[in-house]
Parts: C-alpha cells; structure tokens; sequence
C-alpha cells in the first residue's frame, strides 16, 4: 500500500503505480504482482481531489489509484485490519507536514 499525502494531481501517486506495473512486466523476482499493489491518494481540498480523479482516469490507472478527500489523520480503513503501507509521498515544498499534523 501507498500513500500519496497531500496528493494535489495524484502525480506521485500515479508514479509509483507505474513503476510497479513496470516492475510486474520484468520483475527480478516473483513477488511483483501490479493487482497487488493499492495507491491511496489523499488530499483535503475538494478542488484538487476532483483533479486528481481526473488525472487517474486519463492514464487508466484507477484500478491501481484511489482518490480521497480526507486529511491523513482522519482516513478509515477499507478493511478491518490496519493495512501495512509500504511508502508514503508527500510533498515537502509546502507548509504540508505542519497542516498533516506531522510536525
């Protein structure tokens, strides 16, 4: 699981279901699977949320990218268990970790 933080256009998001699809094509080994791997992309603004969506649907990734509005703190679970998130993105060239909670 991914977590694109503060996702704004869902770029980051996108990259790294990308890359694992690249992955799963040629993997090094056999523990690449692209069903397996789920991007959440979480922003607090309406506006960039319905970007993102956008943005997903334009590169025929919403298989793999699923778009919030939710601020990071306050994201429930799809499942019962507390998923395992693999690598979390966020931008850092905002005030962003201060509005996360972060810091």
């Amino acid at each position: 699981i991914v977590w694109d933080i503060g996702c704004g256009t869902g770029l980051w998001g996108m990259v790294a279901a990308q890359e694992w699809q690249k992955l799963s094509q040629n993997p090094p080994n056999q523990h690449h699977d692209s069903s397996s791997l789920s991007v959440c992309a979480m922003d607090m603004s309406p506006f960039m949320v319905q970007l993102a969506h956008v943005m997903v649907q334009l590169n025929t990734l919403e298989s793999m990218v699923q778009v919030q509005e939710v601020h990071s703190t306050e994201r429930q679970s799809s499942s019962t268990s507390q998923p395992t998130v693999t690598l979390c993105i966020s931008e850092l060239l905002d005030h962003g970790l201060l509005g996360e909670g972060w810091l």
